[in-house]
């Protein structure tokens, strides 16, 4: 995955023994920055993929993606962020917004599953 900006996403693994992580940088023969084609290219057995939950969740409970090192990759901590101006001055229009994306991200049960939760299948 590489970001429009043009910066790679490396893979964080757990270091055995609870050592903290290592980040490491992938030789990828083709560098993408969009999660659905990646997904797409996983499907059709071109290689594997680091997506977000958001994205593969379907997918892993259908069985037509397999997560793989799951018990060492280290997802780390992303966040969705809502930048909006101070309350005191929040026009009524950006409120409805925001409590309509809190609403509507709170009940999307693909962004609250466990991994431990989806189909292990490297140990299959």
């Amino acid at each position: 995955m590489r970001l429009p900006a043009g910066g790679d996403i490396p893979w964080r693994y757990r270091r055995p023994g609870g050592g903290g992580t290592t980040a490491l940088p992938m030789a990828a023969r083709l560098w993408l920055s969009d999660p659905e084609a990646l997904i797409d290219l996983a499907l059709e057995h071109a290689g594997i993929a680091q997506v977000g939950l958001y994205h593969a969740t379907p997918l892993l409970r259908s069985g037509r993606l397999k997560a793989a090192l799951t018990d060492l990759h280290d997802p780390g901590g992303r966040e969705i962020v809502l930048h909006y101006p101070h309350r005191q001055y929040l026009a009524p229009r950006v409120r409805v917004t925001v409590d309509a994306l809190l609403s509507g991200l709170a009940k999307n049960a693909d962004l609250h599953a466990a991994r431990d939760a989806l189909p292990d299948s490297h140990k299959a």
